[in-house]
């Protein structure tokens, strides 16, 4: 965390509240990584991730994954897809989106702030055996709108029509083949 945040305007900081961050990018070990003789080896759990914010609950991260989320035009519903290949309707139109996380402070048991020998940038320490189980909350931001998925909140009418817009725009020649 940066220590000038007080000489920082708060509206800087809330426009882009990844400015309270010394570094753009941490590296994340599960326990089962931490204790491994190579940390980084084929049987181990780790990743890359990008800090946003802090929250009340842990921080904030953009990992460098993409889901995709599956919008039915007709219903004004979603759905995260969890198949390799999704089959979708006449109505349904993929969108795809970045995942974003919440990483409880209780699951960083080790920060090595300067990194190590292979990458030079803050190192977490997880305290779980596998990264994924790190997380309390996993959600999506679609690039182009920037609207946050979250199975946990509804999407308000705003959001529904900015999707609409972006489907019109973007996604229904190239989807559908429809002119």
């Amino acid at each position: 965390m940066r220590k000038d945040l007080d000489r920082i305007p708060y509206e800087t900081i809330a426009a882009n509240p990844d400015i309270k961050f010394i570094t753009d990018k941490l590296m994340l070990l599960s326990a089962q990584s931490s204790l491994a003789a190579e940390r980084y080896g084929e049987d181990t759990t780790h990743g890359f991730a990008f800090p946003i914010d802090f929250k009340d609950e842990g921080l904030e991260l953009s990992l460098p994954l993409m889901r995709k989320v599956i919008f039915n035009s007709k219903s004004d519903t979603w759905r995260f897809n969890t198949e390799r290949s999704p089959i979708i309707g006449e109505d349904e139109y993929v969108l795809e989106c970045q995942e974003v996380v919440i990483l409880p402070y209780y699951n960083i048991v080790e920060i090595e702030e300067d990194g190590d020998q292979y990458y030079n940038y803050p190192i977490l320490h997880c305290q779980t055996d596998e990264l994924m189980d790190a997380f309390s909350k996993i959600t999506a931001k679609h690039h182009h709108t920037g609207i946050i998925f979250d199975e946990s909140i509804d999407l308000i009418p705003e959001e529904i029509s900015l999707i609409h817009s972006h489907i019109e725009t973007n996604l229904k020649k190239k989807q559908h083949g429809k002119s």
